[in-house]
């Protein structure tokens, strides 16, 4: 394509040029970034709609989370706040999903925890139990009790031949521990410490010695301990035995340490200091935990045989003790019943390994089962049968008149040479039907009431006292003193019951209701005053049920002082109104001016 020529400013331009000229910058922008744009444009249109999300996301997220997870651990520290919070909300929900996830794996720990506890135990009774009972036992006791150490301890070291407590794994060329496991009650070192100290000494006595190549240490003594070392190209096994261990323990080892070579190769070969990888090997290390004791069964002896004789003794005197102990509470039991007024023993004895006793008894006697507790009987081991009759001891004689008489409260029953006492206050209908009813009690002669009173006549008598008794204080005027309320409801309830107590017995009588006043003032003022008073208080009963015209009100004045005996009489105490009882009339009181 030629250059267009150079316009001429001179000439002039039509106005269809500049259309003409972006219509060109248009096509010439559309070849070179025709594509560009198409790319721009699609992309604007997918994160316009938003459909770039999940798709794609789940494309790239596994290579980035790979690519992180290469770089350290900044992936899993930002994780592990979002892992921990979902398992926590997980659990919170529904726990179901975690446990059936991970109970595959702990259910097996735990059975197997278990079983290897169990064993230890069983295996610590048996050797009590096996050396508890014999001479040599009572020297381990002594020993145990000189030294400060457990009984079983002392038996365990007496009777073990040899126990592997400690099986090391160590990595040939670098000297780390790889691995560890311990026999159960064996004290926990520094495994580091134990590994690098055996590396240093299997170096120490190969460059010392001389050792040809491929050879190396393969025993260690140590005090009362013996380490035996396993190696290969790779590996070294090391196992801490206490007492002496058969020839035969190394083909375990060997075969141990053979298995871990095979199982473990790719480990072995990568090895770059982690030794997490090689815990697949540890049951491999726990079957070189072997031990074994020694079993005696020594020939009876005179000293067995004075035991199992002392033995025999013992349990005999045991059993006599225990059958004497029975024989007398049983016989205690019998002595009681026999002693309980209404009870009579007719056959007792024992029979099918229970006691039983038969007899009569009193419906009104005590049960006899409520003394088994005090002789520590069981009731399971007794059988008894008991025929009803009816008793004369005098108990219950007269607890059976107290049932058929009933006497009120206040009376008082006793028995003696057959005659029934009575007495205290009682209704006279009462006293007339015990005299008459105290004959049909079987055990009773006579009946003598000589000692009982119509309680109509005390109880009236002691209302009459206590209304004569009441007194209402007055301040200065015809107001109460603070307090006489409570005086006045209950003076009301007797006046009530004695007007009811005379209506029954035909009487017509009457209370006199007296006012007083102190000497302060002339004499007919005090008159009146007192009259007010004895008014006062009329009302206030009539006002709580007391009939109007069966009280007689009067005043006295000042003639009638509280106290007369004293220089200085206390002039409140005599501001007052007190009662008095009219004494029987067939005349009503009368009535108040």
């Amino acid at each position: 394509m030629s250059p267009s020529p150079s316009p001429d400013p001179t000439v002039s331009t039509p106005r269809a040029a500049p259309a003409q000229t972006s219509g060109e910058f248009e096509a010439l922008s559309e070849l070179l970034l025709g594509r560009e744009k198409q790319e721009l444009k699609r992309l604007r249109e997918q994160v316009e709609a938003y459909e770039v999300g999940a798709e794609e996301v789940s494309r790239v997220l596994p290579q980035a989370v790979t690519l992180a997870s290469s770089r350290g651990a900044p992936l899993a520290t930002a994780l592990t706040p979002a892992v921990e919070s979902a398992l926590k909300e997980s659990v919170r929900r529904d726990p179901r999903p975690l446990v059936n996830a991970v109970f595959p794996i702990i259910g097996p720990a735990i059975r197997k925890a278990i079983a290897e506890a169990f064993g230890r135990l069983l295996q610590s009774l048996n050797q009590t139990l096996d050396h508890s009972m014999s001479a040599r036992a009572l020297k381990w006791r002594m020993e145990a009790l000189r030294t400060g150490r457990s009984f079983a301890e002392v038996v365990l070291a007496r009777t073990l031949v040899y126990r592997v407590e400690q099986v090391l794994l160590i990595h040939a060329h670098a000297g780390l521990l790889l691995l560890q496991v311990r026999a159960p009650d064996v004290p926990s070192e520094d495994p580091a410490m134990v590994s690098g100290m055996l590396t240093a000494i299997q170096d120490f006595a190969r460059d010392s010695f001389h050792v040809p190549a491929g050879e190396s240490l393969n025993t260690l003594q140590v005090g009362e301990l013996t380490v035996w070392v396993e190696t290969s190209p790779l590996l070294t096994l090391a196992a801490v035995i206490r007492g002496q261990a058969p020839e035969a323990f190394r083909a375990s080892l060997q075969a141990a340490l053979e298995n871990i070579h095979r199982e473990q190769a790719f480990a072995l070969e990568t090895f770059t200091g982690d030794a997490a990888p090689f815990e697949l090997a540890r049951p491999h290390l726990e079957s070189c935990l072997q031990s074994r004791f020694s079993v005696s069964h020594p020939k009876p002896t005179s000293t067995r045989l004075l035991l199992g004789l002392g033995l025999a003794i013992l349990l005999l005197m045991t059993w006599a003790f225990f059958a004497m102990r029975e024989k007398r509470r049983w016989a205690g039991y019998l002595e009681r019943l026999r002693a309980e007024p209404g009870i009579v023993l007719t056959e007792t004895g024992r029979r099918a390994g229970k006691f039983f006793v038969t007899g009569l008894r009193d419906p009104l006697s005590a049960d006899p089962g409520q003394f088994l507790s005090e002789f520590q009987i069981d009731s399971n081991r007794l059988v008894s049968r008991w025929e009803a009759y009816q008793a004369l001891a005098p108990p219950l004689v007269l607890k059976r008149a107290r049932q058929l008489l009933q006497p009120p409260a206040g009376v008082e029953t006793r028995i003696q040479d057959g005659i029934l006492y009575a007495e205290g206050a009682a209704p006279a209908a009462w006293i007339e039907e015990a005299r008459r009813r105290a004959a049909w009690v079987p055990g009773i002669q006579e009946f003598d009431g000589a000692g009982l009173v119509d309680a109509s006549l005390t109880t009236e008598a002691a209302r009459q006292q206590a209304i004569e008794k009441t007194v209402i204080f007055f301040d200065d005027g015809v107001h109460l003193v603070p307090g006489q309320e409570k005086i006045l409801e209950t003076l009301a309830a007797r006046l009530i019951e004695l007007q009811a107590a005379t209506a029954r017995a035909g009487q017509r009588r009457g209370v006199s209701v007296i006012g007083h006043t102190d000497k302060i003032g002339p004499d007919d003022y005090n008159q009146r005053l007192s009259r007010q008073r004895a008014d006062c208080v009329v009302d206030l009963l009539q006002a709580r049920g007391v009939t109007v015209g069966w009280l007689a009100p009067a005043g006295v004045g000042d003639t009638e002082p509280w106290l007369t005996n004293t220089p200085v009489p206390d002039q409140s105490r005599n501001r007052r109104v007190t009662f008095r009882v009219l004494a029987n009339d067939s005349r009503p009181p009368s009535p108040p001016p």
